[in-house]
């Protein structure tokens, strides 16, 4: 089989630990192929992220339509897509796709910092949800997104799925880092079918980013090889979840008294 050739759209992160870069590791790790769409610039430190820069939207659809235009693609990652135009711009781009899409909607950073506008959360539902065939939000992104107050237990997801389909979402895992389950739960929610529970042990002494992006990248590698979403879902879960527990990690001081995990994926 050929090797995957995975586009990733999504932000870069200075510290390399989410955005682009944590896609390119994952995806190369996996043993696949990553091209890229830079959404936005961002400035950030283990204290957190200082400034982001939206790119244009001419300049970001300039890079898309240049790989589609002679790269076959397998499968599509898309991460923080930092404004309206920009979400806009790529649907418009991305209705032909022929591939899997993954959407992790990327709305603010593990440190408080507004990745994209509120105002924009309309225009990502409207014209960019509907196209992706599975969509991964935590649960602060849940309810950012439908206006609720989910706290994430198993009796809530039937209604956070027909929430979601009643948008035109085709799926959804909801990521469980944020609920109030003593594992890390999450749950795969998709039509006439009941949620798909994916369990494994809470790592409450790691203080690692980007690991909404490896799931979803890995995610993406995995449908295109074929998966269903059950079994893209198990696969992917259990690559992170290998990753957190058994990779060499580098503590990096910072200028407060706890150190950071950075988990290169390699």
């Amino acid at each position: 089989m050929n090797q995957p050739i995975i586009l990733t759209i999504a932000g870069s992160d200075t510290l390399a630990g989410a955005g682009l870069q944590a896609d390119l590791k994952t995806i190369h790790a996996l043993g696949g192929y990553a091209v890229t769409v830079t959404t936005a610039i961002t400035a950030q430190n283990f204290a957190g992220v200082q400034a982001v820069f939206p790119l244009s939207a001419a300049q970001v659809s300039a890079q898309l339509d240049s790989l589609l235009l002679n790269v076959k693609i397998d499968a599509i990652k898309i991460g923080q897509l930092a404004s309206a135009e920009i979400i806009q711009a790529l649907s418009q781009s991305l209705k032909p796709a022929q591939c899997p899409i993954v959407l992790d909607p990327v709305l603010v950073s593990s440190s408080g910092q507004a990745l994209l506008s509120p105002s924009a959360h309309s225009t990502l539902i409207r014209q960019l949800l509907p196209l992706a065939q599975l969509i991964t939000p935590n649960i602060p992104e849940v309810n950012a997104l439908l206006g609720t107050k989910y706290k994430g237990l198993a009796d809530e997801m039937s209604d956070i799925g027909q929430a979601f389909f009643a948008l035109g979402v085709q799926a959804v895992l909801v990521k469980g880092g944020h609920s109030l389950d003593d594992e890390a739960v999450d749950y795969l929610l998709y039509p006439d079918r009941p949620p798909q529970v994916f369990s494994a042990p809470r790592l409450t002494h790691l203080n690692v980013k980007g690991t909404g992006c490896a799931l979803s990248s890995a995610l993406a590698f995995y449908l295109s090889q074929g998966d269903d979403l059950i079994h893209a879902t198990g696969h992917a879960k259990t690559f992170l979840y290998q990753n957190l527990t058994h990779a060499h990690y580098a503590e990096i001081s910072q200028p407060t008294e706890s150190a950071r995990l950075i988990n290169p994926f390699l």
